[in-house]
């Protein structure tokens, strides 16, 4: 109990220190009480009870650890902590409530009994990826067919850590189609909803060609040039917006970056 009483915190020092307590026993309300955390005591988590970051702590004494419960837990804690009842040490349900609790965004730091974990928020930012758009002497864009048969993209993908994204774009391009280029211009940012849960920020550049031919990779099955009327049938649909604004920017009729949001 000790790590959770000295890691919750409020907002500021003078504020209270809001601890959701479910189904607490009562030793353990007496010691939060104790410690003057402001407290509000429930029966069980109930999704969408309360607003985001409601709270700087979660003391559980009943939790069914499903996928549902541990993104709820994160969602309502303030860079807070939570103790979380685990049915022993070396059990399968603990470890699946730990992988859980990790896959929601919060991390365990301290096993103080075997049957308890002591758990805090992480700090879940955007993942970022880079991507750039070439186009040939025709006026022609130049775009891959990716080879886990997902479909015709633009060249891009995940900055490396401590990457800048024009590194990334530079670097994907060349490791996707073959092609040494380098950016002309920031053609916009994009902010993208992964069916995985996450969030992407995407910056696309637009890029001239300095060297190399394009070709296939271990990273692609096929490459084009097309003009805009002749896209592929099966091209990611939030790239082929992209690959609009790029022809728009090239015949003068739009201004970049774009800024825009993406489902």
């Amino acid at each position: 109990m000790a790590s959770f009483l000295h890691g919750v915190h409020g907002l500021r020092p003078e504020w209270p220190r809001r601890v959701l307590a479910v189904a607490a026993e009562s030793g353990a309300l007496e010691a939060l009480r104790g410690e003057g955390f402001a407290l509000e005591e429930v029966d069980a988590l109930a999704p969408g009870r309360w607003p985001g970051h409601s709270f700087d702590g979660a003391w559980l004494g009943r939790f069914e650890a499903t996928h549902e419960d541990c993104r709820e837990l994160f969602r309502i804690l303030h860079h807070g902590w939570a103790r979380i009842p685990v049915d022993g040490r070396e059990t399968a349900a603990r470890w699946r409530t730990e992988l859980l609790l990790e896959r929601a965004g919060l991390r365990v730091v301290e096993a103080p009994s075997p049957t308890a974990l002591i758990a805090r928020t992480l700090l879940i930012t955007p993942k970022i990826g880079a991507g750039g758009l070439v186009f040939d002497d025709r006026g022609r864009v130049l775009l891959c067919d990716r080879a886990d048969r997902r479909g015709w993209c633009i060249p891009g993908g995940y900055s490396d850590p401590d990457e800048p994204p024009e590194r990334t774009a530079v670097r994907e391009v060349r490791e996707e189609i073959g092609l040494e280029c380098e950016i002309d211009r920031l053609l916009g940012v994009y902010s993208v909803d992964t069916v995985a849960g996450w969030t992407v920020v995407v910056f696309e550049f637009l890029m001239r060609r300095v060297g190399g031919e394009p070709h296939e990779t271990d990273e692609t099955i096929g490459w084009g040039w097309f003009g805009e009327d002749e896209l592929p049938e099966r091209v990611f649909a939030n790239h082929r917006l992209r690959v609009a604004h790029a022809f728009a920017v090239r015949r003068g009729e739009a201004e970049p970056p774009f800024i825009r949001s993406e489902p």
